[in-house]
């Protein structure tokens, strides 16, 4: 069996380790902090996963694709780690980025809303949307890169194995590990 070591346990860590640990590698992922810790790149519930990214498709297709995979990873265990929850980007620019995102996004059937400026009073009732052209609404997800702990039960929280003192430690398929950067 093939081995590997993944330093870093932040969204692009624990993805890379999980995809290799499923694909039959032997995986051991090390992280300098306990899960959860503030100083982790991808900790926290400030996360958020867009479609809008202009007139290029390809990474809306992709990010829809890994809203998706949200889903089943949440699925899989038990909890719910992706919540939609809106967005809106402002625009002043007739036909500018975010017209262009929502050609893009309706283009491949995923819902998104042109609102008028004086909307904007509908979800924050001190807006002023003076100088505004209409905004594109999108969704985000909810604690995507939270690390969580064997006992953990902080919603959204991810459980990513034994963890121990001082450094995080996880476990993909493979062995326990420690580890400080």
């Amino acid at each position: 069996m093939k081995s590997v070591i993944v330093v870093g346990a932040g969204i692009w860590g624990s993805s890379l380790a999980l995809r290799l640990a499923e694909t039959g590698w032997r995986v051991t992922l090390v992280e300098q902090h306990r899960p959860g810790h503030v100083r982790q790149a991808s900790a926290g519930e400030t996360r958020l996963l867009r479609c809008a990214h202009g007139a290029d498709d390809w990474y809306a297709r992709r990010a829809w694709e890994a809203r998706d995979g949200w889903r089943r990873l949440g699925e899989r265990a038990g909890e719910e780690l992706y919540l939609e929850a809106g967005m809106v980007w402002f625009a002043r620019t007739p036909g500018g980025w975010e017209h262009a995102s929502a050609q893009v996004l309706k283009g491949l059937d995923i819902e998104c809303e042109e609102l008028d400026p004086a909307d904007g009073a509908r979800f924050f009732p001190d807006f002023s949307g003076d100088g505004l052209l209409p905004a594109l609404g999108a969704e985000r997800g909810r604690d995507q890169g939270q690390a969580g702990h064997p006992g953990d039960r902080r919603p959204g929280g991810v459980r990513r194995g034994p963890a121990g003192q001082g450094a995080g430690a996880a476990r993909a398929g493979g062995e326990r590990g420690h580890g400080r950067r």
